[in-house]
């Protein structure tokens, strides 16, 4: 991991925890899922505290599991419906 330039965009939506904003940058450079904010949190560590599915999802089909996100709920679509 790496820590990402302290005032750029990545890291103002990760210490913001701003899902919808980790998800289009994401979409615009994948690389920088391997970028961690200054207390080194990453873009999973944000998906998982806000419970944010389909940043989770988006993060797994593009370095975990190799699938497409159509095909990652496919296979795994109980999963992704679980409750507490």
């Amino acid at each position: 991991m790496v820590e990402a330039d302290a005032d750029s965009e990545w890291v103002e939506a990760l210490e913001s925890r701003d899902c919808k904003k980790l998800m289009h940058l994401l979409k615009e450079n994948s690389s920088l899922v391997t970028q961690t904010a200054l207390q080194g949190r990453t873009v999973l560590h944000v998906a998982v505290i806000q419970g944010c599915l389909q940043l989770m999802v988006q993060i797994l089909t593009l370095f975990g599991c190799g699938l497409e996100q159509d095909e990652f709920h496919r296979r795994y679509a109980v999963l992704l419906t679980a409750k507490d």
